[in-house]
């Protein structure tokens, strides 16, 4: 029992202890952990928009020991969302107020400050394939284009340009592929995305596209150009308000784009291509500094604000620090730079201040001369950087003052440059002010040429090419420098800004010796006046850009503006000259951007130089009153003596000194408007085979001669007056063949000079009408003189719910980035050549076994090239438009226009746009010996005439290709053998008849011979025959007949000689018969 009882002891002491380690061990892995150990999930939402909260420890050590896990409990609803400034306390399922350097959007979320492409968002870039020559298969179709993108090499399209993340913010650097940034949203309410972006100024060289895709891959909403503004963006027919929205942001050209975006799963794709590269420019950079993304669930934490901002608290947003301090990020407030640093606006760090140099400061002249000098003094460069005392105290002087600009004067009393008398006087030294010679009137106008100081017309400012959004405006001050015989832009230590000068324009434009006087149109040929600028660029590389630029300054044309020029890189010096064709008030812009100012890394030393500009012209056109003054006078081409006053001639003439009177320009010239206008010298000749009816300007008939090309003595003579007032559009190959959208080129050309359409619009096949876009910021492509023109189309559709139960897809085209190639052509000929331009035979698409005796004929239409000022160094000769109208015999019914197989996108090298225009009409005419005549047979007594010409060459309107002519069924063979035919019978008819008579008349005489008597004296008729061959060849023998006495008697008279001896004795004889014979009463 003893050993029993000890053996149960020893048995339970074990299960004890196992009992107390167990519970130690419990009570060591269960334990509670806090509220902060824990992260609060949401379950996905249900049917009805429900879900559930439920807790997860937040480090893996303390799986399974917390005995305290919350229970998964009932979640808000799916649609709920924390108001702006405000995140949602997961714990508690309550909103909770921002602290101060962090800023909520409620539901949405915020993307700046990138340093990396975000979660969601992918670039592809791809070749463009539509220079691509297109190859023709045995089968007729082409190739090349959409199956031929995936032919060239990806290695082509670097991932390093395209939409990249750069300086701290996403853009679009230029490239030659197309590159795609596609953004994948999953949105649980309709909601919007909404971006903050910067165009370049050259935005017509882009073609951008938005698009958007649900889950399913379908489009919904409106596919926009990224050039077309919210005026005219179409909505759905079954929604009351556009998918795009577009607005401006500040005054430095930044805007925001917002688009709506449907709940569920969505694809955004922002497609960029290069619509004209041999235009685009390094510094054509589209700014992304922000994404702002709307409809999301909830936002569970405030997001700090980046370096260089701050905020309050329940902020929506960080506010950019000031200049001269900084902050980091997630800052409440902005922090002071010591004394000896400085910083930009939106600096994460000051920076040390650098020791001053000379460029750093500018001189200041007072506009006052007194006593022929005035006071000079020096100011450094705002923003003022650099630290060296005593250079601005000490370059204190008095300099001799200088002339005035042309046209002006200085004004004795008040020792100011004042305008001279626009209506009678001359300044060409700028020192005094002198009276036009006589018949002879000024030419008023800005003329500014010297830079003491800045003229009153003249202002400089800058913006920065980066945004702001603190609203800290650019303070380069001033932003260009006046050194006497030039004026530069600022060498400041501020980084990515664009320097800018602006001259203003106020009163318009007006021309009193324009040709045609008021009522005529400005145009090309006949402006309202000119404006040149002679400028130089001195750069570190070809990032740095300079764009001329032509505004309105009109309420109802706000930010339209044209390119005039746009130059990038180092630039010789040389004088840029534009027509001006409006009279309206205008504000001419030169802005100036450093290499390297996109990385806000600008070269220092970069500057560009403008040494004269000058505007002539200058006048209210409603009073008719010029202002300004002027630097020489015009000799009147009509003066008036009556009433002193000048008038112009009529349009197309000049003034006659001999005749004292206004002659029309001769045939086939016209007034060179730049000269004085006076003398037969003032007319030019027109361009080949060209002519002009008015003598104001050249114009193309449609028929002319060429030369052959075989040397013959005959000329080629065409007639192409069947393509007037025909504009002809040419398509090239389609790009974005991957997916979505397609787009591609199109020409608008017109052969004739009759004004074309060349506007930005789309078509929307629902409503039947076209829609222009007048908020195009290049007014360019509005003038009602274009005649050769190329745009982006691009293809787009709209889904919209027409029903409640079914769904329609309205097709529409945008026409955008339109660009004018040519306003005026200048020559029609056979020549390739004209000017530095020339076609090659790529662009030809001329065979190398071609010869030129089977090359096909070619009639080449030049238009005017391109202003030089709006040329880029890829095109040191400017762009020019071509159209070959080649013969096609067998193109009758319409002509093709189309663009070469070779060049399929219309042009090879970006300077020389080609269309092909192939017609039967651009064939030379034939001549009677170059056509065939082939008659067909008679059908129902009516014959067709075939004309076959049996060159290139085709029918006027005289010789048709097919005639009708009444005919019979019977041939002519047949005619001609029935005509045969019946003459024989005839003769054979007459001849039986006539040997009928004769002998029935022989018969008859016969008869009665046997029956009648010998008469008294009787010779017989017989010979002997020792006298028959005698006989036989006696000619003129003659027998007589005749009756005596109821008796027949014949006689018989030889030849003459007989006759002579016996005249007498034949004579008694016929008498004597003749007298015997019965009377016939």
């Amino acid at each position: 029992m003893y050993y029993s009882t000890n053996k149960m002891f020893t048995i339970r002491v074990p299960y004890l202890f196992i009992l107390s380690i167990l519970s130690l061990n419990i009570s060591i892995w269960c334990r509670e952990c806090s509220s902060s150990d824990f992260s609060y999930h949401y379950t996905e939402c249900d049917s009805r928009g429900q879900r559930w909260l439920y807790a997860v420890p937040k480090s893996h050590f303390l799986a399974g020991q917390c005995s305290n896990v919350p229970q998964p409990r009932e979640g808000l609803n799916c649609s709920f969302s924390c108001p702006t400034g405000n995140f949602l306390d997961m714990e508690t399922q309550q909103c909770r107020v921002c602290p101060a350097g962090t800023y909520s959007l409620g539901n949405g979320v915020r993307y700046e400050q990138f340093t990396e492409m975000p979660t969601g968002f992918s670039v592809e870039n791809y070749p463009d394939e539509s220079d691509k020559p297109v190859e023709i298969m045995e089968n007729g179709e082409s190739t090349g284009g959409e199956e031929a993108a995936t032919t060239r090499a990806p290695a082509f399209c670097s991932n390093q340009i395209g939409w990249v993340v750069q300086n701290d913010e996403l853009r679009y650097t230029p490239t030659p592929c197309i590159s795609k940034l596609s953004i994948s949203l999953n949105l649980i309410k309709d909601g919007y995305i909404e971006f903050y972006y910067k165009m370049p100024k050259n935005s017509r060289s882009l073609v951008a596209i938005i698009q958007v895709k649900n889950a399913q891959c379908q489009n919904y909403g409106d596919s926009r150009s990224m050039f077309l503004q919210a005026a005219h963006l179409l909505a759905t027919p079954s929604r009351s308000t556009n998918a795009f929205e577009d607005v401006a942001v500040g005054e430095d050209g930044f805007r925001a784009r917002r688009i709506h975006i449907r709940a569920g799963q969505n694809l955004l794709t922002w497609t960029v291509a290069s619509n004209s590269r041999e235009l685009t420019t390094l510094a054509d950079i589209i700014h992304v500094p922000k994404i702002d993304i709307f409809g999301l669930a909830f936002t569970p934490s405030c997001t700090s604000c980046p370096s260089g901002t701050y905020s309050h608290s329940g902020a929506n947003k960080c506010d950019s620090c000031p200049s001269g301090t900084f902050s980091g990020k997630g800052s409440p407030r902005c922090e002071q730079c010591s004394e000896y640093e400085y910083s930009g606006p939106r600096a994460s760090k000051c920076q040390r201040r650098p020791n001053c140099k000379s460029s750093d400061y500018y001189s200041i002249r007072s506009n006052i001369c007194q006593n022929g000098s005035q006071s000079v003094s020096y100011e450094k460069i705002k923003p003022a950087v650099c630290v060296e005392p005593g250079l601005s105290q000490a370059k204190k002087k008095t300099e001799r003052c200088s002339a005035c600009n042309a046209g002006m004067s200085r004004d004795k009393t008040t020792g100011k440059c004042e305008y001279c008398d626009s209506t009678a006087e001359y300044s060409d030294d700028g020192l005094v002010c002198k009276k036009c010679p006589e018949k002879s009137v000024p030419e008023a106008g800005y003329f500014f040429t010297r830079w003491d100081v800045l003229p009153a017309e003249v202002s400089t400012t800058c913006e920065y090419i980066s945004p702001d959004e603190g609203g800290q405006q650019c303070d380069v001050a001033p932003a260009w420098i006046p050194f006497d015989d030039r004026i530069e832009s600022a060498q400041t230590w501020a980084t990515g800004v664009a320097l800018e000068l602006s001259v203003k324009v106020s009163p318009g434009f007006f021309n009193p010796l324009r040709m045609g006087g008021l009522t005529a149109r400005p145009s090309l040929d006949n402006p309202m006046g000119y404006i040149s600028i002679d400028i130089e660029m001195v750069c570190a590389d070809q990032t740095c850009q300079l764009y001329f630029v032509q505004e309105r300054i009109n309420a109802s044309l706000q930010n339209h503006f044209d390119v005039i020029a746009a130059l990038n890189g180092t630039q010789p010096r040389r004088i840029f000259r534009y027509p001006i064709v409006e009279n309206s008030p205008t504000q001419f812009v030169v802005a100036f951007m450093r290499s390297g100012s996109a990385l806000e890394r600008d070269a220092l030393t970069d500057r560009a130089i403008i040494y004269s500009f000058n505007v002539s012209n200058i006048g209210d056109p409603a009073s008719k009153k010029t202002e300004g003054g002027a630097a020489i006078c015009v000799r009147c081409p009509n003066w008036d003596e009556k009433t002193k006053e000048c008038r112009p001639c009529d349009v197309g003439h000049f003034w006659n000194d001999k005749d004292s009177k206004c002659i029309k320009c001769p045939p086939g010239t016209a007034l060179n408007l730049t000269s004085s206008r006076i003398g037969l010298t003032s007319c030019t000749k027109c361009g080949d085979n060209l002519g002009s009816e008015d003598g104001s300007s050249c114009s193309f008939s449609g028929r002319f001669q060429l030369p052959s090309p075989d040397d013959s003595s005959q000329a080629m003579k065409f007639d192409l007056t069947p393509l007037k007032n025909r504009t002809f559009t040419a398509e090239g190959i389609k790009v974005y063949a991957r997916e979505g959208n397609s787009y591609y080129h199109t020409f608008n050309v017109s052969l004739f000079g009759e004004a074309i359409r060349c506007q930005d619009s789309f078509d929307t096949l629902n409503s039947g009408r076209s829609v222009a876009s007048d908020q195009s910021q290049d007014m360019s492509s509005h003038s009602d003189d274009v005649v050769f023109c190329r745009s982006a189309a691009i293809p787009a559709s709209i889904m919209g719910n027409v029903t409640s139960s079914s769904s329609d897809v309205f097709s529409k085209v945008l026409h955008v980035s339109t660009t004018v190639l040519s306003r005026k052509l200048v020559a029609v000929t056979q020549n390739r050549t004209f000017g530095p331009f020339h076609l090659s035979n790529e662009q030809l698409e001329y065979d190398s076994t071609l010869t030129s005796s089977t090359r096909p004929i070619d009639l080449h239409f030049f238009f005017e090239p391109s202003q030089a000022s709006t040329r880029l160094s890829n095109c040191p000769h400017g762009t020019i438009g071509v159209v070959t109208a080649r013969c096609d015999p067998k193109a009758i019914k319409s002509p093709l226009a189309r663009l070469s197989r070779k060049c399929p996108d219309g042009t090879c090298d970006g300077c020389v746009y080609h269309v092909i225009v192939e017609s039967s009409y651009a064939c030379p005419i034939c001549h009677p010996e170059d056509f065939e005549e082939i008659r067909g047979e008679c059908v129902d007594n009516v014959q067709q005439i075939h004309y076959i010409p049996s060159k290139h060459c085709v029918l006027s309107g005289a010789q048709n290709r097919l005639k009708e002519e009444t005919c019979s069924n019977i041939s002519k063979n047949v005619k001609l053998m029935l005509l045969v035919a019946a003459l024989a019978i005839v003769c054979l008819g007459t001849t039986v008849v006539i040997f009928y008579q004769r002998n029935k008349s022989l018969e008859y005489r016969y008869m009665r011979i046997i029956e009648g008597k010998e008469p008294d004296n009787v010779h017989s008729c017989g010979l002997a025959s020792e006298d028959e061959d005698e006989e036989d060849e006696v000619a003129g023998t003659r027998v007589f007949f005749g009756k005596k006495k109821n008796n027949y008697v014949v006689s018989v008279s030889k030849d003459p000689k007989a006759k002579a001896k016996s005249n007498a004795r034949n004579k008694e004889e016929v008498a004597e018969f003749l007298s015997d014979r019965p009377d016939d009463g």
